[in-house]
């Protein structure tokens, strides 16, 4: 596959409203050789793992990027700075990427950047490299972002280096009349409104919503659109199935928001066996991963109807006999008077044996408020999972263990059928949003805390786990995470939207290295390193490691590091200024984030946080031991032993070892540490404690 000539426009507008805008022009395609299975227009198939075009390859490609940067007084320095990274995110240097600008190749990304206020500046004329900044070249700039003034500077640059490039050169003259297309992707939060500007940008019907942050449906909108512009398929069977224009929206939504996705159009109705067949090949197209979409076919009270009141009785009805099942549902409705002030999900652990890290999640939750805990519990050793015990035994906190075993199935760990092996950290997504709406009826705010503990890097053969991640107030004014959160609720954020959210931006932080490594029985875990802490002057964009406290009363559906919906308009998420408090991700040795970084070193922000963690650590474990408690492991061991076993870190290198191999087949098998379970020596597979699959999973 070769893309010759083809131009594209990148327009950023973060402190305003949101979006960007693919502006191409494609000649007419060289005739291809039939390809089986392939898409009946393009004469390409898509391969399964990413979507891309099968063939796809970079070398083979030259395309020009001009990039607009909103660079007005809307914008502000934060969100120019993650403008700045995104930019320089976009150049690659590695065989695979996309926007390479290796000169010396056949074929290049030329990169140029525009910012834009009451005036255009030019920062790079179609020759930015990876190497190149964006932040050093642009300052906010006093003015309004004005996007003719910018498209005109950047249909200029366009033409110019098409000049330069005589060989390669393509008229722009009446770009739209021609073949040429701009899809505009406007990125709306919720409670924005669409500015008309963009939408007249488009071309027809190629202005978008709903697509937001996934680029790669972005990029196949383009053959999508190229498609109709070819001659001679006027009388394909498909397009007189359709009957119309059709549109896969990707929005996962229920039925009853999907209506709002459609515009000015109705959800699909399916009148013969033709238009079912075109439909569903639209959709796979799309989303080949889905196994259904919406159709505007609903039951009300006078029966079946088509959304668009049409009246064909065509039917195509799955013939399954029903079979019944009892269900036991988790009442998640909101409740006005919650008991809980904070609640936290620990997102699904599995395959841990390191329990040196849950003292101080628990303990450094507890000092920022948290009263009530989900600790979702794939598979854990009996030493995480005595430790666990403990803290459901406190009066002063709630612990819910919330069962999240494997899925039934008597395929095996490295049977590529086993449907376990292609759940990537065993459904860490919707553990989070599982645990937002139990949060509903218990608690004012969630957090969703940790990623897989077991799964993290090791760094001179010590553990760095995301367990060690801490949201510190950095104000030395006896400022608390609750007075932080009250202040941001009495905002009124951008379009009159009020916080439903609250992020909390990143940075990699440092402690010396304790006796973590060494120690034999909880009473030997120390907090007293934290005293004194290096953390990053960097601030990283939302989204790469950030945190959210929701108001889960007010969130739809959220992602591991952002909000992606609220249940309506009036919410949105206020980023909290990395000044006042931040996420600060803790590595027991220097981060090659850190290493690259300006420091700010030996601070004390913690001192007085890590005192308290450590008297309430303590307490605990000395009053469970005098007063006889009746805590046991699985296997016997109790805080009375008086040596536990300390095997976090050589289960880690075997897990490290196993993903090192499936790296190797990743290409021809859906490759996930459960692969690695069986193979697993320090701890054989009749060890794990696991919750039963069957008690927890109802097949239906």
């Amino acid at each position: 596959m070769r893309i010759i000539g083809s131009v594209l426009l990148l327009i950023l507008f973060i402190g305003g409203a949101q979006g960007f805008v693919f502006s191409y022009y494609v000649e007419q395609p060289t005739p291809v050789a039939p390809v089986i299975d392939a898409d009946p227009y393009c004469g390409c198939a898509l391969e399964k793992k990413f979507g891309l075009p099968e063939g796809w390859n970079s070398t083979d490609i030259w395309i020009d990027v001009i990039i607009i940067l909103d660079a007005s007084e809307a914008m502000g320095e934060v969100a120019l700075d993650d403008a700045s990274s995104l930019i320089e995110s976009f150049i690659g240097t590695d065989v695979g990427d996309v926007l390479i600008t290796d000169t010396t190749a056949s074929f290049y990304t030329r990169v140029g950047l525009i910012a834009t206020s009451d005036t255009a500046q030019v920062i790079y004329n179609l020759n930015m490299t990876k190497a190149d900044e964006v932040k050093d070249k642009v300052q906010i700039q006093k003015g309004l972002k004005q996007i003719d003034v910018a498209f005109n500077a950047a249909l200029t640059m366009f033409a110019d280096g098409l000049k330069r490039q005589s060989d390669q050169s393509r008229p722009l003259d009446g770009f739209k009349a021609s073949q040429g297309k701009i899809i505009v992707n406007d990125f709306l939060e919720p409670g924005d409104v669409p500015r008309p500007g963009l939408k007249d940008l488009a071309s027809d019907g190629y202005y978008f919503t709903d697509i937001q942050y996934n680029y790669m449906a972005t990029i196949q909108l383009q053959p999508d659109k190229n498609r109709v512009a070819y001659p001679g398929h006027a009388n394909d069977p498909a397009v007189n199935a359709a009957g119309g224009s059709y549109r896969v929206v990707p929005a996962g939504v229920p039925y009853s928001k999907m209506r709002a996705n459609c515009e000015e159009g109705s959800v699909a109705s399916i009148h013969d066996a033709d238009k079912a067949a075109f439909v569903n090949k639209q959709f796979n197209s799309v989303l080949p991963n889905s196994d259904y979409y919406w159709i505007g076919y609903s039951k009300g009270d006078n029966g079946w109807t088509w959304e668009d009141n049409s009246t064909n009785t065509y039917t195509n009805w799955d013939t399954t006999n029903d079979v019944w099942k009892r269900l036991d549902l988790v009442d998640g409705r909101s409740t006005p008077s919650k008991p809980h002030r904070l609640a936290v999900c620990l997102q699904p652990i599995y395959l841990m044996a390191d329990w040196r890290l849950l003292p101080q999640f628990f303990e450094t939750w507890i000092g920022n408020g948290a009263t009530i805990f989900y600790i979702y519990v794939h598979s854990i050793s009996e030493e995480v999972d005595l430790m666990i015990k403990l803290y459901e035994a406190q009066r002063d906190i709630e612990v819910v263990r919330v069962n999240w075993p494997t899925v039934p199935t008597v395929a095996k760990d490295d049977d590529d059928l086993n449907p376990n092996n292609r759940m990537y950290r065993t459904e860490v997504g919707a553990a989070v949003n599982d645990c937002i709406l139990r949060s509903r009826a218990t608690a004012e705010l969630a957090v969703s805390s940790g990623r897989v503990p077991e799964i993290a890097q090791i760094i001179h053969k010590q553990c760095c786990s995301d367990l060690d991640e801490i949201i510190a107030p950095l104000n030395r004014n006896g400022e608390t995470l609750f007075d932080i959160i009250e202040d941001y609720r009495n905002r009124t954020l951008k379009n009159s939207a009020l916080p439903g959210a609250f992020l909390f931006k990143h940075s990699f932080a440092y402690v010396e290295v304790n006796n973590w490594f060494s120690i034999s029985h909880p009473s030997q875990l120390s907090f007293q390193n934290y005293s004194t802490v290096d953390y990053e002057k960097k601030v990283w964009q939302r989204g790469y490691r950030s945190k959210v406290i929701y108001v889960p009363d007010r969130v739809f559906r959220a992602h591991v590091h952002d909000t992606v919906n609220f249940e309506s308009k009036q919410w949105a998420t206020a980023v909290v200024d990395p000044i006042r408090a931040r996420v600060l991700h803790f590595r027991q040795v220097v981060s090659k984030a850190m290493q690259t970084s300006k420091v700010i070193a030996g601070t004390d922000v913690l001192r007085e946080a890590a005192l308290k963690w450590q008297d309430s650590y303590a307490a605990r474990v000395e009053a469970a031991v005098e007063s006889d408690l009746l805590l046991q492991g699985a296997f016997n061991l109790t805080l009375s032993t008086p040596v536990w076993p300390n095997l976090g870190e050589k289960v880690l290198k075997e897990i490290e070892t196993c993903r090192v191999d499936n790296d190797k087949m990743k290409k021809d098998k859906c490759v996930t540490e459960q692969r690695c379970r069986s193979t697993m020596r320090t701890i054989r597979p009749d060890q794990w404690i696991e919750p039963d699959s069957d008690e927890a999973w109802t097949i239906i």
